[in-house]
């Protein structure tokens, strides 16, 4: 429901949504953005040396953003801003400030922890994992003005699934076994998963595969590289759908066909916004985070997911005994609640509808 912007006239929004190249954070704010169910605009942001230095001292905003880039943010007054990451949220509180200046009282709506000036956002969307982190009284400081959540916003829907499905049926629809779905990352930050890991998940693939009578449904990632794709997928043999990275990268991806058509998955813990996704197809979902691969937020994050059962370990796939003991032990612990907490973004969108009525009436 994105808007066309003008290239001269100004606008008087109601909701102005702020993207930039991290495309986990562009996901995560459209998703709320489109759930509100009212017209927005979205202004992908270019920055300047400035950026860095946002928030830590008075600079004026011009210097954190490219001119044309600047110019076009002043053509908007916003009644709302929704930004996702704390780059985006500085961004977003200067713009607050300078329509504040011009008489408009906008809002700001900011998803994931922006680390600085917490207090002066009038909503805070902070994940569980991230809420892990904060002392009583933190939490305590912005305990009014927050909403908490456990799996990430997200675009994956019981319709865009079934879309998906027509869509690759011609690839996946010949492969007649029980299917499981697996996605790989890599490296982020300073972690990666070593050659030992990889073939270590690969050993364990093809050992699932061949107990279970499973066939394969592989995607690798741009930061899985070469090495770990053969490290992974060399196990298993003939009879699995492989896509790897980099011999496709540029070509189509099935990464939506493969959420559609398998049965079960197994995903690498260095994403939290593909285990995300994957959650809402409803189906089992396995994690592998080896001790040395899988740190911090991340960690924290899988974990939260399995002790409320909505994710199992990889060890649980090794231990049982059949497909139909792994169905039943994933669903044995899903509630009337599991949707919301799977589907976050209308859930958000509610919260932001009932504390800005007046904005988005």
């Amino acid at each position: 429901m994105t808007q066309k912007q003008s290239s001269k006239k100004r606008t008087s929004a109601k909701v102005l949504v702020l993207t930039d190249a991290i495309k986990g954070h562009t996901t995560q704010t459209l998703a709320v953005a489109e759930s509100l169910k009212v017209p927005f605009q979205e202004i992908y942001l270019d920055y300047r040396w400035g950026i860095n230095l946002l928030g830590w001292i008075p600079i004026p905003l011009k210097y954190c953003l490219k001119k044309e880039c600047y110019q076009n943010l002043l053509k908007h007054f916003p009644g709302l801003i929704i930004a996702t990451g704390s780059r985006l949220g500085k961004v977003s509180l200067s713009l607050k400030r300078m329509m504040q200046l011009k008489g408009q009282m906008t809002k700001s709506v900011q998803i994931l922890d922006p680390v600085m000036n917490r207090q002066k956002y009038d909503l805070l969307c902070i994940p569980q994992h991230d809420m892990d982190t904060f002392s009583q009284a933190k939490q305590g400081r912005i305990s009014k003005r927050m909403v908490n959540f456990l799996v990430s916003p997200h675009k994956v829907t019981k319709n865009a699934l079934k879309e998906a499905k027509n869509e690759w049926r011609n690839t996946f629809s010949a492969y007649k076994k029980v299917k499981l779905g697996v996605f790989i990352g890599g490296k982020y930050k300073n972690r990666a998963l070593s050659n030992k890991n990889a073939s270590d998940l690969g050993g364990v693939l093809a050992s699932c595969a061949d107990k279970f009578s499973l066939q394969v449904l592989f995607s690798s990632s741009r930061r899985t590289g070469k090495a770990l794709e053969e490290c992974i997928t060399h196990p298993l043999g003939s009879g699995h759908f492989l896509y790897k990275w980099s011999e496709n990268a540029g070509k189509a991806n099935p990464y939506m066909g493969i959420m559609a058509w398998a049965d079960l998955f197994v995903v690498t813990g260095d994403s939290i916004s593909m285990i995300s996704e994957i959650l809402a197809t409803g189906k089992p979902v396995f994690i592998y985070m080896p001790k040395d691969f899988a740190i911090g937020k991340h960690r924290r994050f899988c974990n939260n997911l399995i002790d409320q059962g909505l994710a199992l370990e990889i060890k649980d796939l090794q231990s049982a005994t059949s497909v139909d003991e792994i169905v039943d032990k994933y669903y044995q612990n899903r509630s009337s609640m599991t949707d919301k907490i799977l589907f976050s973004a209308p859930a958000i969108a509610q919260e932001i509808k009932q504390k800005f009525p007046d904005i988005l009436s």
